[in-house]
């Protein structure tokens, strides 16, 4: 489960079944999902370390000697922040920045605990641990650099940080989102560049991460009007534990002419393989082939969409970025609990917010809560009928419980969709794409007890038919997809292609730009049933006499600390204010109208009775019997009175019948849809069968590909498409055109720049309080560096990393303590 503690499994003691547990110092309480025996578990911190993580055949990639974080693999495999601090060499002239006293401590993180809570237990947990606290983290590593000034002195010729050029949810490169978490800032002016990496000695930093880092750099120096002389290299350590940041303020300095910008592997052609997408197919295999070239293999197909977008490069690249490096925080997408209860944050791990797979599966996500309700929290209209259309028997998660008779009010129980069950086979060249159905399942840790009849035979109705689901549903379509792209990522990673293939190329992707929201209001709905007293309610008459309401509107009246009892009883205080009709189902309000009407005709029949009753009997009085017309005139009305009678005595026995079927008795089923929950996509997960003999679809793979030619810009043979291999290589992003500019000014201590017509700086130099103050103005955002070296403060202002606050400066200006 991504984000959570490390997880191990432990073994049901009464169906044998074996379950996904968090890591934890506290003993849990433990429901099976499939027999629902509730047990206890409890366990060391250091458990993790020995749990096996499949079932079936690992594929164990070697650790490549000398490799580093963004060195062919995860993120974290050079630099652990958290080890000790005597089994780190640090040599050169170091300094110490701690930003313990800004951190939100009362922030969630993935796990629903706050940061308070999770701090202290990282030294105790596997690394994994780490990537609860990643996000809020590594951004302070832009302290950096205003230390660095703080103690070099400011640059009159001020530099920028190259996220002021790509703005958060603009068009960008995939490497962007690397620099912009905070595993590496990079500021440059027109004559230098200035890079910080992760590591102890900057030689060797550049040399591990040179991949990514030359991405950036080639991109600036060939920007127009920059003449880059050099290039400074800084290495720092983020210790999570510590919450300290160690920075080596002796750099690395390097000629441009000197630094390695060459690919050093086979270089993929990302315009063929783009065009090999835009063609219309859907991935079903791919290949590392002895060339060296990396090929993908599809069959045409409309289907195969993101966030409503055809599948580009551009999606392979924010899948090899949140598979190669996603750091301690593996790649997924869930919506958590939020400080503001009225509201659900939305997470991501891996990098994937503010791209097209990132939408997708946040989308997928939020589907739960339509099963939930069969309310769609994007429309707030009901879909029960679109996916019964494909989903015959389907019921939402209140249908069942009402048919159950329990109450829907259950409070944080979580649907998470794992990759356990997408298959992919591969005799180590080729691998073909098996199956790309995620397995839905109920985290039993978000409950206490046992985990509710309807909650856990919702995600078995899902799972059994997910076809189904997915041609009712485009966002379960668009899940496969993604569970495809993300596979074959996962694939390369087992394979030689990180030795052999730049595949870091794809870092340099142009991304398109797009938002994900950061929080999401909770849907609030109630759910309604009412039916004869003497009748049972089944699963084929619950949707005639439910109804439901989405009063999510009601949040905005609630208090941001209320709790879920608190919401759910506003929503119960709703229904009870509307009257009887308006909770009833609509059969039943057909019913009742019918009655209505009934009772109105009972009612006219009856006062015509009495006007004939009286009528006859005053005729009754007067009448002359011997007057044969008046007698037959009389004895008409007799029978007219006679057959009204007995119409409205059949009448009101029809109506008594009606009416005591439609006696029903009036239940309310309240719900809040699941804040916690996610799209797991640890790589761990996926399922990865090796068949070195090769499979019968293997072989038509091989056999197509043995037949192919090209046709256009694609190879093709027969309903097999793949992409062509040409020269290829990384892409050359340019900066705008920008031009340093000084503003003169009469004040000699004072430096004005304009770099555009938005991007400001101006830097003012004090000799009365032997400080300085930097202010840098990029269209509305505003950044301030500020040093008094009376006071022995610095004081920074970056807003849109949230760091905002104000360091002491100690130990003869080694330390750096910021507080807020």
């Amino acid at each position: 489960m991504a984000g959570k503690k490390p997880k191990g499994k432990v073994t049901c003691p009464n169906c044998n079944a074996e379950l996904r547990v968090p890591l934890s110092a506290r003993t849990l309480q433990i429901t099976c999902p499939r027999c629902h025996t509730s047990f206890t578990h409890s366990q060391a911190p250091g458990f993790f370390s020995a749990v096996t993580k499949t079932l079936l055949v690992v594929v164990i990639l070697a650790a490549i000697a000398g490799g580093g974080w963004y060195f062919r693999g995860d993120i974290a495999n050079l630099m652990k922040p958290s080890e000790k601090e005597d089994s780190v060499s640090y040599s050169g002239d170091w300094v110490t920045i701690s930003y313990s006293g800004l951190i939100n401590r009362s922030l969630y993180t993935h796990n629903q605990e706050t940061i308070g809570k999770v701090l202290p237990d990282i030294p105790d947990y596997d690394d994994s641990y780490k990537g609860l606290v990643q996000p809020y983290f590594e951004p302070y590593s832009v302290l950096c650099h205003d230390v660095l000034l703080s103690v070099n002195g400011p640059d009159t010729l001020p530099s920028v940080n190259i996220l002021d050029q790509y703005p958060v949810g603009s068009e960008q490169p995939a490497w962007v989102a690397l620099f912009r978490e905070g595993h590496f800032q990079l500021y440059y002016n027109e004559h230098l560049i200035r890079l910080f990496i992760k590591g102890t000695d900057p030689n060797r930093a550049v040399e591990v991460q040179l991949p990514v880092i030359r991405l950036a750099v080639n991109d600036i120096i060939n920007s127009p009007n920059m003449s880059i002389e050099k290039i400074e290299v800084y290495t720092f350590v983020n210790n999570y534990a510590t919450t300290e940041l160690r920075l080596n303020l002796n750099p690395a300095v390097f000629a441009v002419a000197d630094f390695d910008l060459a690919p050093h592997r086979k270089s993929i052609d990302l315009d063929a393989l783009d065009d090999f997408l835009k063609s219309g197919v859907i991935l079903e295999a791919a290949e590392v082939a002895h060339s060296n070239d990396l090929y993908f293999f599809g069959k045409p197909s409309n289907n195969q969409t993101l966030d409503g977008n055809p599948v580009t490069i551009a999606d392979l690249a924010v899948a090899y970025r949140s598979t190669f490096y996603h750091g301690y925080g593996k790649p997924y997408a869930s919506l958590d609990q939020h400080e503001d209860n009225r509201y659900a944050k939305v997470s991501f791990g891996g990098h994937l917010q503010n791209t097209h797979l990132g939408k997708a599966l946040l989308e997928a996500d939020k589907t739960f809560k339509t099963l939930t309700s069969g309310i769609d929290p994007n429309s707030g209209k009901s879909v029960v009928e679109k996916i019964t259309r494909s989903v015959p028997d389907f019921l939402t998660r209140n249908e069942r419980s009402l048919i159950r008779g329990t109450d829907t009010t259950y409070g944080h129980v979580a649907y998470w969709f794992y990759p356990d069950s997408i298959e992919i086979v591969t005799d180590g060249t080729m691998a073909l794409l098996l199956k790309d159905q995620f397995l839905s399942e109920v985290d039993h840790r978000s409950v206490d007890g046992p985990i509710p009849y309807a909650y856990w035979t919702t995600a078995k109705h899902i799972n059994a038919n997910y076809g189904k689901y997915k041609n009712a549903l485009a966002s379960y379509r668009e899940l496969a997809t993604a569970a495809r792209i993300m596979a074959f990522m996962n694939w390369l990673k087992t394979t030689d292609a990180p030795s052999n293939i730049e595949l870091d190329e794809l870092l340099s992707v142009r991304l398109p730009a797009c938002t994900t929201p950061t929080k999401l209001r909770r849907m609030l709905t109630v759910t309604t049933v009412a039916y004869p007293e003497d009748s049972a309610l089944t699963a084929e008459n619950v949707r005639k006499h439910d109804r439901v309401y989405n009063v999510s509107e009601l949040l905005e009246k609630c208090s941001p600390n209320g709790t879920d009892r608190e919401l759910l009883d506003a929503a119960g205080d709703y229904v009870d204010g509307l009257d009887e009709n308006q909770w009833m189902s609509h059969e039943n309000q057909l019913l009742n109208s019918s009655l209505d009407r009934q009772s109105r005709i009972i009612d006219e029949r009856k006062a015509q009775i009495d006007s004939l009753d009286q009528l006859i009997k005053a005729t009754a009085k007067t009448l002359d019997r011997k007057d044969r017309v008046a007698l037959k005139a009389y004895n008409d009305m007799v029978d007219d009175y006679n057959r009204l009678v007995t119409k409205h005595q059949m009448d009101v026995s029809k109506y008594n019948m009606a009416a005591a079927g439609a006696s029903a008795s009036k239940t309310i089923g309240r719900s809040i849809s699941s804040i916690i929950g996610a799209i797991d996509l640890d790589p761990d997960q996926f399922l990865l069968i090796h068949d070195p003999s090769g499979t019968p679809a293997l072989t038509e793979v091989y056999t197509a590909n043995s037949k192919m030619k090209t046709s256009g810009r694609v190879a093709r043979s027969g309903e097999w498409r793949r992409n062509l291999a040409g020269q290829g290589g990384a892409k050359v992003n340019p900066l705008p055109s920008s031009n340093w500019s000084l503003h003169t000014s009469s004040d000699p201590h004072r430096y004005e720049y304009n770099l555009s017509r938005s991007y400001h700086t101006t830097l003012t130099v004090s000799s009365a309080t032997a400080g300085w103050r930097l202010e840098i103005r990029n269209g509305e955002k505003r950044d301030l560096v500020m040093l008094s070296e009376d006071e022995h403060t610095l004081e920074v202002s970056h807003p849109e990393l949230n760091v905002v606050g104000k360091g002491t400066i100690t130990q003869q200006g080694r330390r750096f303590d910021f507080s807020r």
